[in-house]
């Protein structure tokens, strides 16, 4: 067997080494250091007209849940269905039954909070009477924000459809929010 290596291989594969023995792993809280974050993912919490089903309880002691939390999260990013009717509302039931989420949601947390929509927050879908031509009709959220090199970016993806039904689309507006 031969065991003979050469000068140059010996001092190639001796700065490897020595650099590698350099290097170190970084433990995750390293990484993260002062970039570290926490939220709740909350989502579908259907507050009903009329109180139905007692919904604004469960989203009062969701939201007692959440601010027991330790240590605090940095937010909430809340994913949809805050109503449940708006699909059979006129526009000023939905704004009312929004309203009373948006009441009982900032009288039970401080943390910082971003919503979108979901099917259910789609004012009219399933009633004749609103236009479907009105330009608030359909409408979803679009928008991003950053927390500590982060980009969260929100996007509706229901598509209502003339009958009611609804389908999921790619939002339009997502190529001026990505930095593609």
């Amino acid at each position: 067997m031969n065991t003979r290596i050469s000068r140059r291989k010996f001092l190639t594969e001796a700065a490897l080494v020595a650099g590698a023995m350099s290097l170190r792993i970084a433990s995750a809280e390293e990484v993260a250091g002062k970039n570290a974050f926490s939220f709740v993912f909350a989502t579908d919490s259907h507050v009903m007209v009329n109180n139905a089903l007692r919904s604004e309880e469960g989203i009062i002691a969701s939201l007692r849940a959440i601010e027991a939390i330790s240590p605090k999260p940095d937010f909430i990013l809340c994913g949809g269905d805050l109503t449940h009717e708006s699909p059979d509302l006129d526009f000023p039931g939905a704004e009312r039954l929004i309203d009373r989420f948006l009441t009982i949601w900032k009288d039970h947390t401080q943390l910082e909070t971003f919503f979108t929509f979901g099917n259910h927050d789609l004012v009219g879908t399933r009633n004749p009477s609103v236009e479907r031509s009105d330009p608030r009709y359909g409408k979803g959220l679009y928008y991003a924000f950053e927390r500590r090199g982060w980009r969260f970016i929100i996007l509706d993806d229901v598509l209502p459809q003339p009958d009611g039904s609804y389908i999921g689309a790619l939002a339009y507006g997502c190529k001026s929010m990505c930095r593609c």
